[in-house]
C-alpha cells in the first residue's frame, strides 16, 4: 500500500503543474528521478520550454549528471511520444545545451552578466572556486596585519594585551566575510572600570586587617589575599585593565579553613568580601570582554574592506558575492525581478535542505506572482512555478551556511500556498538495510529539547526484494585477533586486521551485488567497497592491513590527502626552490623521494665542509656526496626558472627533470602517489586560471592545507 501511495505522489508531482510543491524525500527514493519526470512534464505538455525551467543542483558534477540523465529520457520519450507531444519533446532535445541546469552560483553569474549594470559588477567578472577565494583571504589577511602591525596604535595592540594570538583571530574575520549580509555590530557596554579599581582598593585593606588575624599563613584563604595585594599594585602600577581578560583575579570565596583562623566568624568576612569583589569583578569582566568583541569586529572590518579592494582590483567575484549581488538586485530593484520572473516558467531546486538563506530569497523572488513583495517570507509564490525537492535529515552543511530553520521556514510559507509531498519508497536499500536504519534513527532522531527544529523521522520503505542473507552486520572482533593490552590504539588495530580480513574473504568467496549501471547482479570487487572514519587518525591502520592483505585500495578526499608522504615530499622541494635559506626545507626536500639522499651521504656532504647552499658555486661531482651536487644543479635550475613559467607547468617541469613519476609508480600504492601529484597541477591549473598564483603564494596555500 506504501509503494502504491508513492507512486501516486510521484506521477501527481511530475504532472501536476498548476501547483508548488515541496518534495521531502529520504535517502534513496529518487529525487533526480522525481525533478527529470517534472521538468519533462513541463515540456511534454507545452506549457513551458527547457530553456525556460531553471534546475538548481548542489554540485556541478550532480549537474551534469542531471543533464545527462534528463538527455536520456527525452530520448526515451521521443520514442514513447506521438502527435504533438512528440513535437514539443524534439524542439527539448535540440536545445538541450541550453538548459539551465546549473549549480546556484552558476545559475546568479548568469543573471548577474546579463544585468550588470543593475548589479554594480564588471561585465566581465571571473569567478573565484573555493580554493582561489582562500588563497585571495589568505593574501589579503597577511598584507593587511603587515599594514596594521606598521601602525602606532590601533586594535591590534589592544587585541594582543589581552592574550589572544593573532593566528586565532582570522577564522573570525574569514568568518564576518562570509556572513557579511547577515552580521550586525553590537552596542558597547558600559564598564565603570574605575569604580572596580575603587572597590578593589577600598576592599583590600580590610582583607589585611582581617588577614591577621590568620595563624597559618600557609591556609588558602591567607595566600589568597597575599595574590590580590600584589595584583592592585600592579594594577595601580600601570598594567593595563584588560590584562583580567587573560589573567582574571584569584577571586575564591570558599578558600580557608576556619580552624586556622582567631576569631572563627573572620574567615567569614573574608569570604563575603571576596564573594562581593567576585560578583563586581564577573560584571567588568562579562562587558570588558563584550567590549574587546565589539573592538575586534569593528577593527576586522579593515580586512573585509582590504579583501573586497583585492577582488575588485583583480575584477573577481567570490561565490558570497554571487549570490549576495543576485539577492540585492532582485530584491531592490523591480523592474529586474520582473524582468527574470518573466524569463523562467518553473523554478526546481534539488538538494533545499543544504540552501542557504540568501538561496532561498533568490528562488522565492523569482517564484514570485504579483503583488510584489519586500521579503521573502511575504512573497505569493505563482501557482506551480516553484519545486522544492529534499530531505531536511541530510542537512549537513551548517558550515557552508545551510540553515535548516530556512527549510522549515520555506515549507512552512508553501504549506498555505502549496503543498508538502513525501516520497517514502527506497530504491538503493535491502530490506535489511531499510529495517536497520528505521530501527536505529526512529531512536536517535527526536525533537529538540532546547527548541531548535529538528525534523521529524520519517521511516522509508524498501521496493527491492531481500537479497538472502544479511546486508547490515555487526563485526565482533576475533579471538584470534590480538588486541594488545586493550588501550584505544590496539583496539583500532585489531578492528583495521578484522574489516581487512572480511574483505578479502568477501571478495575470494565472490559474494553477489547488483551493479549500479545496468542493475544486474555480478560478484563483487574491491572497488565496490568503501571504508567511512569518523576520524582520519585511524586510515593509517587501514593501510597497512590492506598491504598486509594485498588489497588494492584508494585514499579519497579531505584534508589527509595533504598530509600524505608524496604530499609532503612535493611541499618540501617547492619550498627549497623558492627559499634556498629554508634549511629545514631543503633537508627534507633532499632526503625525500625526489632526491632520495640518504642520511650517510648528507652527513659526508656537510662533514666534507660543503654547505647546504645549492646557490653556491658547484662542487667536485665526484665527490662522495655526488648524489647532492646532482640535486643542488637541479634545484639551482628550477629556482632560476621559478618565475618564468606558470605554476602548473612548472611544477611538471619538476616532475619531469627529476623523474618522480616513473620512480613513485613502481612502488606500494604508486598509482595513487602519481595521481596525487597530478592532482597539485590541476590545483594549480585552477589557481593559474584566476591569475592568483605565484610559486610562494602557492607553497603558501599548500602548507596551510
Amino acid at each position: 500500500m506504501a509503494a502504491l501511495d508513492d507512486q501516486d505522489i510521484r506521477e501527481r508531482a511530475g504532472s501536476d503543474l498548476r501547483q508548488s510543491f515541496i518534495v521531502d524525500a529520504g535517502a534513496g527514493t529518487g529525487k533526480t528521478t522525481v525533478l527529470i519526470s517534472r521538468i519533462l512534464g513541463a515540456v511534454a505538455s507545452g506549457k513551458s520550454s527547457l530553456e525556460r525551467i531553471v534546475a538548481i543542483t548542489f554540485t556541478e558534477k550532480a549537474a551534469g549528471e542531471l543533464k545527462a540523465r534528463l538527455r536520456t529520457e527525452l530520448e526515451k520519450a521521443l520514442r514513447e511520444f506521438t502527435s504533438e507531444k512528440w513535437s514539443y519533446v524534439r524542439d527539448a532535445l535540440t536545445e538541450i545545451e541550453r538548459a539551465q541546469v546549473s549549480t546556484i552560483h552558476s545559475f546568479c553569474a548568469t543573471l548577474l552578466r546579463e544585468r550588470p549594470i543593475e548589479a554594480g559588477v564588471n561585465p566581465d567578472f571571473d569567478v573565484l572556486d573555493e580554493i582561489g577565494a582562500n588563497l585571495l583571504l589568505d593574501q589579503s589577511w597577511e598584507d593587511w596585519l603587515a599594514r596594521e602591525m606598521d601602525r602606532p596604535a590601533g586594535g591590534l595592540e589592544e587585541v594582543l594585551e589581552t592574550g589572544i594570538d593573532i593566528e586565532d583571530i582570522q577564522p573570525l574575520g574569514k568568518f564576518l566575510i562570509h556572513h557579511r549580509d547577515a552580521l550586525e555590530t553590537p552596542a558597547p557596554a558600559v564598564e565603570n572600570r574605575e569604580a572596580f579599581l575603587l572597590e578593589l582598593a577600598n576592599t583590600i585593606p580590610l582583607l589585611e586587617e582581617l588577614q591577621q588575624r590568620c595563624l597559618d599563613h600557609t591556609d588558602r584563604g591567607w595566600i589568597q589575599i597575599e595574590a590580590l595585594k600584589e595584583r592592585l599594585q600592579d594594577l595601580q602600577g600601570g598594567v593595563p585593565l584588560r590584562r583580567l581578560i587573560s589573567q582574571p583575579l584569584s577571586l575564591r570565596p570558599n578558600d580557608g579553613n576556619q580552624k586556622n583562623w582567631f576569631p572563627k566568624e573572620s574567615l567569614g568576612e573574608v569570604k563575603r568580601l571576596v564573594a562581593d569583589l567576585r560578583a563586581r569583578c564577573d560584571e567588568l569582566l562579562a562587558a570588558m570582554r563584550h567590549n574587546l568583541a565589539v573592538g575586534l569586529l569593528h577593527w576586522l572590518q579593515g580586512y573585509v574592506r582590504h579583501y573586497e579592494a583585492a577582488k575588485k582590483e583583480k575584477g573577481c567575484l567570490d561565490f558570497f558575492d554571487l549570490l549576495y549581488r543576485t539577492r540585492e538586485l532582485l530584491k531592490n530593484n523591480r523592474e529586474v525581478r520582473d524582468y527574470f520572473q518573466g524569463r523562467f516558467d518553473y523554478i526546481l531546486v534539488d538538494e533545499f535542505q543544504d540552501t542557504d538563506p540568501l538561496q532561498v530569497e533568490i528562488f522565492f523572488f523569482l517564484a514570485e506572482s504579483s503583488p510584489r513583495a519586500d521579503s521573502w517570507t511575504e512573497v505569493r509564490v505563482k501557482p506551480g512555478k516553484l519545486f522544492l525537492v529534499g530531505d531536511p535529515k541530510q542537512s549537513i552543511y551548517r558550515f557552508r551556511r545551510a540553515d535548516i530553520e530556512t527549510y522549515d521556514a520555506a515549507q512552512k510559507i508553501l504549506v498555505g500556498q502549496g503543498e508538502v509531498l513525501d516520497l517514502s519508497l527506497n530504491f538503493r536499500s535491502r530490506p535489511h538495510v531499510v529495517e536497520w536504519v528505521n530501527s536505529l534513527f526512529s531512536d536517535l532522531i527526536r525533537p529538540s529539547e532546547e527548541g531548535f527544529y529538528q525534523p521529524p523521522y520519517r521511516p522509508i520503505v524498501a521496493s527491492l526484494p531481500s537479497a538472502g542473507q544479511a546486508s547490515v552486520r555487526f563485526l565482533p572482533l576475533s579471538p584470534r585477533v590480538p588486541v594488545g593490552n586493550g588501550a584505544a590504539g590496539d583496539l583500532r588495530a585489531a578492528e583495521a586486521r578484522t574489516v581487512a580480513a572480511l574483505l578479502k574473504r568477501v571478495v575470494a568467496e565472490g559474494w553477489e551485488i547488483r551493479d549500479q549501471r545496468d542493475r544486474k547482479k555480478r560478484k563483487i570487487g574491491y572497488g565496490d567497497v568503501g571504508i567511512l572514519f569518523r576520524a582520519k587518525e585511524a586510515m593509517d591502520l587501514y593501510e597497512e592491513e590492506f598491504r598486509d592483505f594485498e588489497i588494492p585500495y584508494r585514499v579519497a578526499g579531505g584534508r589527509r590527502y595533504y598530509s600524505r608522504q608524496e604530499m609532503g615530499a612535493l611541499l618540501a622541494v617547492l619550498s627549497a626552490i623558492d627559499n634556498p635559506k629554508d634549511k629545514a626545507a631543503l633537508t627534507a626536500a633532499l632526503r625525500s623521494p625526489f632526491f632520495s639522499a640518504s642520511d650517510e651521504e648528507l652527513f659526508l656532504f656537510v662533514s666534507g665542509g660543503h654547505a647546504l647552499d645549492y646557490l653556491e658555486v658547484e662542487g667536485d661531482a665526484g665527490a662522495p656526496a655526488a648524489s647532492i651536487q646532482t640535486a643542488f644543479r637541479l634545484m639551482r635550475e628550477l629556482h632560476h626558472l621559478r618565475n618564468e613559467m606558470s605554476v602548473p607547468l612548472f611544477i611538471l617541469h619538476l616532475y619531469e627533470k627529476s623523474r618522480i613519476l616513473p620512480f613513485l609508480y613502481l612502488r606500494p600504492q604508486g598509482d595513487q602517489k602519481v595521481s596525487n601529484l597530478f592532482k597539485v597541477v590541476d590545483m594549480a591549473r585552477a589557481l593559474a586560471r584566476q591569475g592568483l598564483v605565484t610559486l610562494r603564494s602557492f607553497v603558501q596555500f599548500l602548507s596551510k592545507m
